[in-house]
């Protein structure tokens, strides 16, 4: 067969299939068929190790094993999301859940002021320098250790908040520095987002704050904070402040001590709403308004003005009997207030400024201005002569030197042999709806000499 192809011989006949060749098992020479072999090649291989397969092991060792494998490399799984509780999640379901949110390393302190200090730098390495007088490094209550972080959140110039790292503490001889932190000190990492937890302080312990602002370029853009969450004690909690189910413990660990215990409904004896309040006392300070009826059975007293509503009905229908001795007035010599029935107004012009009249004109003699209401009104002029008068007269009016009507007017003849006289106004009633002046006028007709005339008028508020 030398020099023959194995390619180019020809085929077994079918005939020859049942034999197909001799097999070597140890010392001994097989015959075997077609179907032992075929029977032989269907069979399971049960392999010692995997040495006994030449590059399987090194073949294995790039799988992860379905327990306690490591892996080494990335795995990169398919874009679809997770729909169950052990479904794996992609890099970018996680970051698409959690947008918008970055939480950075917490901070050891936060201002709660402007720092006075002298800002260098823009950006990484960027400083906040001491510029009062030289102290060690002070914040919300508390002296932060070296390297501290902090978070300025309320200087003027808000380009300058941020996340520092105590660089130096200072003292009396030295100035304290901040400089920005490393991880916080480009526009990448200063985003909307950023979530900072605050350890310590008298003010801001246990606090968080978020950056909302977009900075494009550091120390030039305002970085702003904003309070994320608060202090637990800025809180009612349950286990320790309001020890729930013991309502005494409850009312003093909120600051109620003080606070009256009652049932609801309350009942007329602690001030209820429609109910007798029996003999306990309401005080009231400020204003009361009834919006239906009102029923006072008692006794009404204090030095506070009451005043009862000007519209609707204070009484009930029918008139009320007053069975007292009398509606007690005023008990010392003070005058009646202005609106109150009794007011008094009065004008009097004495002799000494007595005005001088010419014969037949009306001449008013004094007035008096009153408000709104319902007014008695009385008057007198005294008239002193010196030569011969025929006729005075005295009248009150409402018209300034205008006699009204004769019936409302006092004439008196006086004749050669009277002299001086004084001579009443005729009473009368004025109700009136706005501010009105009421005159006292005179006139007198004389032949010769002179006539001055003086004298007061009065009105008395009847209602």
């Amino acid at each position: 067969m030398a020099g023959v192809k194995i390619s180019a011989l020809p085929a077994i006949p079918s005939a020859a299939l049942t034999d197909v060749g001799p097999f070597v098992q140890g010392t001994t020479t097989y015959k075997a068929t077609l179907s032992q072999i075929v029977t032989l090649f269907n069979t399971n291989i049960q392999l010692a190790s995997t040495a006994q397969v030449t590059g399987l092991t090194s073949a294995l060792a790039s799988f992860v094993p379905l327990a306690g494998g490591t892996m080494t490399g990335a795995l990169i799984l398919n874009t679809n999301s997770p729909t169950t509780a052990l479904q794996a999640a992609s890099k970018g379901y996680v970051d698409s859940v959690a947008s918008g949110l970055t939480i950075i390393l917490a901070a050891y302190a936060a201002t709660t002021v402007n720092l006075n200090a002298t800002p260098a730098g823009a950006g990484v390495g960027a400083t906040l320098t001491n510029a009062g007088a030289m102290v060690a490094f002070a914040v919300d209550g508390v002296s932060p250790p070296v390297n501290s972080r902090i978070l300025v959140k309320n200087q003027t110039l808000t380009q300058h908040n941020g996340i520092y790292d105590l660089t130096t503490v200072g003292s009396g001889a030295a100035n304290w520095v901040l400089t920005r932190s490393t991880d916080y000190d480009t526009n990448t990492e200063i985003v909307p987002g950023s979530l900072v937890a605050v350890n310590n302080g008298t003010v801001n312990a246990t606090t968080s704050w978020l950056e909302t602002a977009t900075v494009t370029t550091v120390d030039t853009d305002p970085v702003l904070f904003s309070q994320f969450t608060f202090a637990p004690t800025a809180f009612f909690q349950i286990a320790n402040n309001l020890s729930e189910g013991v309502p005494a413990t409850m009312r003093t660990n909120l600051g109620l001590t003080g606070a009256a215990v009652m049932t609801l409904p309350v009942s007329g004896t602690n001030g209820g709403t429609g109910i007798n309040n029996g003999a306990s006392t309401i005080t009231i300070g400020g204003s009361v308004s009834f919006i239906g009826a009102f029923t006072f059975a008692g006794t009404l007293s204090g030095n506070t003005a009451v005043t009862f509503p000007t519209t609707g009905t204070l009484i009930t229908s029918s008139q009320p009997t007053i069975n007292q001795p009398n509606i007690v007035g005023v008990t010392n010599n003070s005058s009646a207030a202005a609106g109150s029935v009794g007011e008094l107004i009065s004008s009097v012009v004495l002799v000494g400024a007595a005005v001088s009249l010419t014969t037949g004109v009306s001449r008013d003699v004094t007035s008096i201005a009153l408000t709104a209401g319902d007014w008695d009104i009385t008057a007198n002029a005294f008239l002193t002569r010196t030569g011969d008068v025929t006729a005075h007269s005295v009248w009150t009016s409402d018209t300034s030197a205008t006699a009204p009507d004769a019936a409302l007017v006092n004439q008196v003849n006086v004749g050669s042999a009277l002299g001086n006289c004084g001579i009443p106004a005729p009473s009368i009633r004025y109700s009136l709806n706005v501010p009105t002046t009421i005159y006292l006028s005179v006139a007198s007709i004389f032949t010769t000499g002179t006539v001055t005339a003086c004298g007061g008028i009065y009105a008395r508020r009847r209602r």
